[in-house]
């Protein structure tokens, strides 16, 4: 896997021409980039207008190579999408128009439900969706738990406000993933 570029990198694969943007952006006076942003992926920016007032509008490496690619603007419901997953491989083979929806349903993560033993009780329950990305947060944010419910939760605050059990050592959760198929 490649290393994320940084912001100073130059990029050395195919740059459209001013001509080849112009038929895609309409009367664009100069182009700058591509340039890494903090992420690594790579943006350019058009300038339109006079250049003591210039107008600036700022694109997509990736959906502009597809732009030229097809011969037109991406419509509004359509996305640029890397075959590999691997957002710095610019090729032109790697790109490919996806309506956003699909893109959406082809990269969504969904959480593995996890198993859990109460810290207060010793119940043994399971969290999924919303509630273990709360209790994935909790841990970052070194609160205890997580609690099989509300009842432990709350006993376990009175007991260590009522100074009859120390805090509990926080744990980290470890949160798997799965890709959603067809």
């Amino acid at each position: 896997m490649r290393t994320k570029p940084r912001k100073t990198d130059t990029y050395t694969g195919f740059i459209p021409t001013i001509a080849c943007v112009r038929s895609l952006y309409g009367n664009v006076k100069s182009i700058q980039g591509p340039y890494y942003r903090d992420d690594g992926r790579l943006h350019i920016v058009l300038y339109y207008g006079h250049t003591n007032t210039p107008r600036t509008k700022t694109v997509s490496f990736p959906k502009l190579l597809v732009e030229y690619k097809i011969g037109r603007r991406l419509k509004v419901n359509e996305t640029a999408d890397h075959k590999d997953r691997d957002f710095t491989n610019n090729e032109l083979t790697n790109l490919q128009v996806l309506d956003k929806a699909e893109h959406a349903r082809i990269d969504a993560k969904r959480r593995l439900p996890e198993n859990f033993i109460c810290p207060y009780c010793g119940t043994f329950f399971q969290l999924r969706d919303k509630k273990l990305a709360d209790a994935t947060q909790n841990r970052k944010r070194g609160k205890a738990g997580p609690f099989c419910n509300r009842s432990c939760s709350g006993l376990y605050g009175t007991d260590v406000q009522n100074k009859r059990c120390n805090t509990l050592e926080v744990v980290a959760v470890t949160v798997r993933h799965t890709k959603i198929t067809k």
